[in-house]
């Protein structure tokens, strides 16, 4: 027979190992969790990085197009077909040209 002593002692002994044990499931899973962020944290750095890019080149490209302007030849052909002045206030750019351009189609196909 054992001394209530030593029954104790292993009692005690059994809890803090039921104790270190669950503190260190504890301490694992708060590591897991915390490398699941930086890993989040990470892939939302690199699509804002992405995102940034491809908003600085559609700024890039805008600005090209916004600055194509048609030839004299495009320009007045597209004007006349449209029944408007190639005067001053006729627009340049190839955006409104082609705006224009397709506006005319539009009508003459679908509401002449």
């Amino acid at each position: 027979m054992r001394s209530p002593l030593t029954t104790r002692t292993i009692a005690l002994g059994a809890l803090v190992a039921v104790l270190v044990a669950a503190a260190f499931v504890v301490v694992a899973s708060s590591a897991r969790e915390a490398r699941r962020s930086s890993d989040a944290a990470q892939r939302a750095q690199a699509v804002t990085i992405s995102a940034v890019a491809l908003g600085q080149l559609a700024d890039r490209l805008d600005a090209a197009v916004r600055g194509y302007i048609h030839d004299d030849d495009t320009r007045k052909d597209v004007l006349g077909a449209c029944r408007l002045a190639d005067d001053a206030s006729a627009p340049k750019d190839a955006v409104n040209l082609n705006n224009l351009d397709d506006w005319y189609e539009f009508h003459r196909a679908v509401l002449a």
